[in-house]
C-alpha cells in the first residue's frame, strides 16, 4: 500500500507538470524561454519533493487547481454551459475535499468571477 500511494503521488505530481507546460504553451504562445524557466523553478522547489514522499494533500490540490485554471482558461469566460459549470463545481468540491485551503482560492475564484460584473 505504501509503494502504490506513493507511485500515486509522483503520477499525480507528474500529470500537474504537464497540465502546467498546457497552461503556459496557452498562455504565453509556445515561448521556449517560458517553458525552460517553469521547468528549471519547478525542478528547484524542494516542497514539490517533499510533498510528494510523503503523504501529502498539496499534491491534490495543485492537481485539481490545475485542473481548474485550465479549463478556465480553455473556455470562453462569456459563454457558460451547464456542463461547464458542473464540472467547474465538482473541481471546486474536489477541492475542498482535499484541504481547507481551497476555501480561500474558492473564494478568490468567486470574488473575480461575480465582482467584476457588478456595477456599482
Amino acid at each position: 500500500m505504501f509503494l502504490t500511494t506513493k507511485i500515486f503521488n509522483i503520477l499525480l505530481f507528474l500529470s500537474t507538470i504537464i497540465i502546467h507546460l498546457m497552461i503556459i504553451k496557452k498562455i504565453s504562445n509556445n515561448n521556449k524561454n517560458t517553458i525552460v524557466f517553469y521547468l528549471i523553478v519547478q525542478s528547484i522547489l524542494s516542497v514539490n519533493y517533499r510533498a510528494v514522499s510523503m503523504f501529502r494533500n498539496e499534491i491534490y490540490l495543485s492537481f485539481f487547481l490545475s485542473l481548474l485554471i485550465y479549463f478556465i482558461a480553455s473556455k470562453d469566460l462569456t459563454k457558460y454551459r451547464f456542463q461547464d459549470v458542473v464540472k467547474i463545481s465538482i473541481l471546486f468540491s474536489l477541492m475542498i475535499f482535499t484541504r481547507q485551503l481551497s476555501l480561500i482560492i474558492i473564494f478568490a475564484f468567486l470574488n473575480n468571477a461575480f465582482c467584476s460584473k457588478i456595477e456599482i
